[in-house]
């Protein structure tokens, strides 16, 4: 979902949707309650089925890895199109900061710090927790993926990318505010309780590798249901991590429109397992990557 192509060679990709049924404005815990009603929305990490076989995990981490949701966004055309199709993955450690309009320890941040435990645990990435601008001292790392969690009236506030990237005055920050302010407007009545978006290195470049992931930003409303929060923190960031498409065979998983699972399965741990396997490395094409990516799933599945 290429939302826009900087004259930079640093690439935006569009915002990705968590859930993908109700609009802005609706009851949502209805909403979560038909999904139940269906037998969606599953918690069970474990499924009792079983694993898919070797060959189906190696499809599906090539559908979901190496290609890019459509915007689900109006902004003229499907921007998709074009996109390189080469591994996305986080380099430098993952420095994330949750905003959200009550700044004591709340439920939100401790499941979000949970979450990040349980990926860090996964991918063995250096995941860490940042510290808001105003408490930064010289030596501490700024935070690069950035999560906003509450009501409408914030997203209001938040549509002036000003108030939520400081400092960056060249071209390239120009293009990114204005950027991800035009997402922030169209997202805020668009149907999805949440969406994520990240910026990735799309041409070569001396201080950074090709797909190499370099900021991520989450925002979720805070007016939805607990369990569709969780669903809205687990799927986003997964995807964040480098895992940007949905693949209607993947399963059992959360990289799926139909909303069966509302946690992420065993599975897509797997699957995160092998995109950040260090033989892999971000700007690696399906032809350089696939082989490896069948010896690693060759030795997960046979336990070695």
């Amino acid at each position: 979902m290429l939302f826009c192509r900087l004259t930079v060679p640093i690439c935006a990709l569009g915002l990705l949707v968590g859930c993908a049924e109700p609009s802005a404005g609706l009851n949502w815990y209805a909403v979560t309650e038909a999904h139940l009603q269906q037998g969606h929305l599953r918690t069970d990490r474990a499924v009792d089925e079983g694993l898919p076989l070797v060959e189906t995990t190696i499809a599906n981490f090539e559908r979901i890895a190496f290609d890019v949701e459509a915007d689900p966004f109006s902004t003229g055309t499907d921007q998709s199109v074009g996109t390189s199709r080469i591994l996305r993955r986080w380099e430098r450690p993952v420095v994330y900061h949750v905003v959200e309009l009550d700044r004591s320890e709340t439920s939100f941040k401790r499941s979000v710090a949970e979450y990040m435990d349980r990926i860090r645990e996964l991918t063995g990435h250096p995941i860490t927790l940042g510290k808001p601008t105003r408490d930064r001292t010289p030596d501490d790392p700024s935070s690069n993926l950035l999560i906003v969690y509450g009501p409408d009236e914030l997203f209001r506030f938040l549509s002036d990318i000003g108030n939520l990237i400081e400092g960056d005055e060249t071209r390239q920050g120009s293009s990114l505010r204005d950027g991800l302010s035009k997402k922030i407007g169209a997202w805020r009545t668009a149907p999805s309780p949440c969406a994520g978006t990240l910026w990735h290195v799309e041409n070569e470049r001396k201080e950074f590798n090709v797909g190499e992931i370099l900021a991520a930003f989450v925002f979720v409303r805070s007016e939805i249901p607990e369990l569709l929060r969780d669903v809205c923190v687990e799927e986003e960031i997964a995807q964040l991590m480098g895992l940007m498409n949905d693949h209607p065979k993947a399963r059992p998983s959360i990289f799926n429109d139909d909303q069966e699972f509302a946690l992420l399965t065993d599975y897509d741990g797997m699957l995160l397992r092998i995109l950040y396997d260090d033989r892999l490395s971000p700007g690696m094409g399906p032809e350089e990557a696939m082989p490896i990516v069948r010896r690693i799933a060759e030795e997960l599945a046979s336990g070695s």
